[in-house]
């Protein structure tokens, strides 16, 4: 466990809140003493950074902003010093175009975030489940032009988990570019970027823009998404309910999941603590 932490950044779904959760009252507590002991506070998410990603502070009920905000898996960079988004590796338009063709076959529902807009290209359970869960706006659109107008951070495919073994297979026999990457996220959904990208990359760019000393940096994780993140900070902790993968790469595991919740726990257990402050209803 590294001595002094200046900065906690953290995924979101199956780490910080069950997904389309509340944070937990350990977990609260615990970034809350933190938030108060001058810790830097980010997210970092798969989610773009847009005004609805800036906006979790205050839908959590928290009385405070987050600090950082690593968004599109690593290529969307904020903080609140620069106040801008900084994009890293998009996917050009024939990128995506390129995706696209190549898995058509498996007649799957294409999205792309866009303008704080969800751009899908039609209505379905899942889409309609999103839209309820994040309250976004969603856009349909049917024709695949819609999707390569512009570059983007990434596109996105959800489909019902229980297909994602045939769906996994299909893709990496696709004959997809080198320069791209896939990666699932949550069960069910599998995102295509620039194999450039992670979180570890846009952690480092924090990291140097602020001075802020990468081995003074805690981060927690589940998913594979998670793996940079997780491998590339001071010390970088995967949730009990979190991939074999990223568990690997971590250097702890909470003893407890997310459900349980086992990022709050840890930190008491581990930082708090050792301090003389313990959780209190």
């Amino acid at each position: 466990m590294i001595k002094k932490v200046k900065a906690l950044i953290v995924d979101i779904d199956g780490t910080l809140v069950v997904k389309g959760g509340i944070i937990l009252p350990y977990t609260r507590k615990a970034i809350d003493i933190l938030h108060d002991q001058g810790v830097i506070m980010g997210l970092a998410t798969g989610r773009p950074v847009d005004n609805y990603t800036k906006g979790y502070a205050q839908r959590w009920g928290l009385d405070w902003e987050y600090d950082v905000l690593i968004g599109a898996n690593g290529g969307h960079l904020w903080d609140r010093w620069h106040d801008e988004v900084e994009m890293f590796y998009p996917l050009w338009e024939k990128d995506i175009k390129l995706i696209l063709e190549k898995l058509a076959p498996l007649n799957l529902n294409a999205q792309i975030y866009e303008n704080s807009q969800l751009i899908a290209q039609r209505w379905d359970d899942l889409v309609a489940a999103s839209s309820l869960r994040n309250m976004q706006e969603v856009v349909i659109s049917p024709f695949p032009d819609r999707m390569y107008r512009h570059p983007n951070a990434k596109v996105q495919f959800r489909y019902p988990p229980e297909e994602g073994e045939r769906i996994l297979e299909f893709i990496k026999n696709a004959d997809l570019p080198e320069k791209i990457q896939y990666v699932i996220t949550y069960p069910g959904i599998i995102e295509f970027m620039d194999k450039r990208i992670d979180k570890g990359v846009a952690l480092h760019k924090f990291a140097e823009k602020n001075n802020v000393p990468i081995e003074n940096i805690l981060t927690f994780g589940d998913a594979e998404n998670d793996n940079a993140l997780v491998k590339e900070a001071g010390w970088g902790v995967c949730m009990a309910n979190g991939a074999d993968a990223t568990k690997a790469l971590a250097d702890d595991v909470t003893e407890y999941g997310v459900q349980e919740d086992g990022m709050g726990k840890y930190i008491f257990e581990k930082i708090l603590n050792p301090q003389g402050i313990y959780y209190e209803e």
